[in-house]
């Protein structure tokens, strides 16, 4: 007979078995004392004979095992696989309602089984299993689990795909959008990292640098271009563009460049730009425009106001000369003086500004000469005054002048003419009746000399002050006042200080007046200056 205690029986399957074979051995003992007390009081004997009761008692013994084997295959071959059968359905339908919840039919079916189960373990065969038996349900319920975290995982997977499928059809629109933007830009882009690889370009660069963009990447810019100037045109690497770029400036200069293609030389304007990123500069863009039409289009307009400026001092000359004849005549009616005047002052006005033109065109040119002189500082400003003194009688203006520990200058008369001259114009012109002019004069340092002109006039609006050093720029509030003017003389005045070598700059509010300020050197240096 098999032992119980062996195998893959739990304590709750073994209890199960006791109750049969306990139930059955007591019967069989109970049949066998029955039959042995018979025997005994010699009652058996009267009924049957020895042999039969031999051959009853072995009868009794061959049933009693072939039943006690049919009550143990019942039990491996049906009790206990059913037990096992409904416990290993009920975990199965646990995790598939897990993952139905709204699936009604399964939950109901589950309790039901999970009833039956129930009853069976409090009944007949406990509340184990076999080992087998519980490791398979144990496995079944990690592998649940895993399943559930992988359906989880497998879900996060789905949607971090279409995230980034998504993610990526807006990068690729970008990109369509931004190479399409860029590529229909009519100059020339590129960009570089702070090391000055190319990383980007357009299809207008690769058309002024006869390369692909593929080609391009991992390049130079210098190498490809003479960023710092050529035989002709020698630049400092450190003033490029893309270098000032790459320090936070936006800077600009032009250059000469040879199209490796069509072997034509054009003109460049280089405009540079730093890239940041979280507030780090990590490259730069350059902008590359072809101004060679620009530049000789410009050139040929400077040219004609050059030789225009040329022609018409010759009449404008002649005129001034035979106004000043009649209006010093004496013997000239009255009822002709107020015409000469009238052609005296509108001939003056238009060498003034035929003048101006001329010195435009000769820094436009390059053409700016310097002819030095020694000029007495105060003799030269009263002189500009007296000038002007037809002016300042008719305001009513108050003119004074303070000239400091500077007598002596070395400087081109006629360009300090026009500096200080306009200075002290606008001054008296936008300035109304009855206010004040001061010009002052001082070393401000050794070998430097300050000049102030000061005045209570109209004063430059805010918003316009920018654009005062402007060619052809005038203020809102001067043409309203003095509508004589062209806009000149404030851009001649700082192009003639710089080719000095000095600098000029200037206060002023609205209404209460301007005050201009120019810093030369005492003695120019210069002779001959391109501007």
């Amino acid at each position: 007979m098999p032992d119980p205690n062996k195998g893959n029986f739990k304590p709750g399957m073994i209890r199960f078995f006791y109750i049969l074979t306990g139930l059955f051995t007591f019967l069989v003992y109970g049949s066998a004392a029955i039959l042995l007390w018979l025997r005994s009081t010699n009652q058996l004997e009267t009924l049957y004979t020895d042999q039969f009761i031999g051959t009853l008692l072995l009868i009794i013994l061959c049933l009693v095992a072939f039943v006690w084997f049919i009550l143990y295959g019942l039990y491996l071959s049906v009790i206990k696989p059913t037990y096992q059968t409904f416990l290993v359905v009920d975990t199965v339908l646990k995790t598939q309602i897990a993952k139905n919840d709204s699936d009604q039919d399964l939950l109901a079916l589950q309790e039901y089984i999970h009833g039956s189960v129930k009853s069976l373990s409090k009944g007949t065969i406990g509340k184990s299993v076999d080992d087998a038996t519980e490791k398979y349900l144990k496995k079944i319920s990690e592998m649940a689990a895993q399943n559930k975290q992988l359906q989880a995982s497998k879900q996060e997977l789905s949607d971090a795909v279409e995230n980034l499928r998504h993610k990526q059809e807006q990068v690729a629109l970008e990109k369509a959008k931004s190479e399409s933007i860029l590529n229909s830009i009519p100059n020339g882009v590129v960009a570089s990292s702070r090391d000055g690889n190319i990383f980007l370009a357009n299809k207008e660069m690769e058309k002024i640098i006869g390369m692909s963009s593929d080609d391009l990447f991992g390049k130079f810019l210098d190498q490809l271009m003479p960023m710092c100037g050529d035989e002709e045109e020698q630049t400092s690497c450190d003033e490029v563009p893309t270098q000032k770029a790459l320090q936070g400036q936006v800077a600009v200069h032009e250059f000469t460049f040879t199209v490796p293609k069509t072997k034509q030389r054009i003109t460049l304007e280089n405009t540079a730009s730093p890239i940041y990123l979280d507030n780090e500069i990590i490259g730069a863009v350059d902008i590359f425009r072809d101004v060679t039409k620009e530049r000789e289009v410009e050139r040929a307009q400077k040219e004609f106001v050059s030789l225009a400026s040329h022609q018409l001092r010759t009449p404008i000359t002649s005129i001034n000369w035979n106004a000043e004849m009649l209006v010093s005549d004496p013997e000239l009616p009255e009822m002709y003086q107020e015409t000469a005047q009238e052609i005296y002052r509108e001939n003056r006005r238009m060498q003034r500004l035929v003048n101006s033109l001329l010195n435009v065109s000769r820094i436009d040119l390059g053409t700016l000469k310097f002819v030095l002189t020694n000029i007495q500082i105060k003799d030269f400003v009263d002189n500009l005054i007296k000038a002007l003194q037809h002016d300042i009688e008719q305001k009513n203006i108050t003119v004074s002048t303070r000239i400091d520990d500077v007598q002596e200058v070395i400087n081109d008369s006629a360009h300090l003419d026009v500096v200080i001259g306009n200075l002290l114009s606008n001054a008296v012109k936008y300035t109304g009746d009855g206010g004040t002019v001061s010009l002052r004069a001082c070393e401000v340092e050794p070998g430097w000399v300050q000049i102030e002109v000061e005045d209570n006039g109209y004063g430059i609006p805010f918003d316009q002050q920018s654009q005062i050093f402007g060619r052809l720029f005038r203020a809102s509030n001067a043409k309203e006042k003095e509508t004589d003017g062209n806009g000149l003389g404030l851009y001649l005045v700082k192009k003639l200080v710089e080719a000095m070598g000095g600098e000029v700059w200037f206060t002023s509010e609205e209404g209460k007046g301007t005050t201009f300020f120019v810093k030369i050197p005492q003695e120019v240096q210069v002779v001959e200056d391109a501007a």
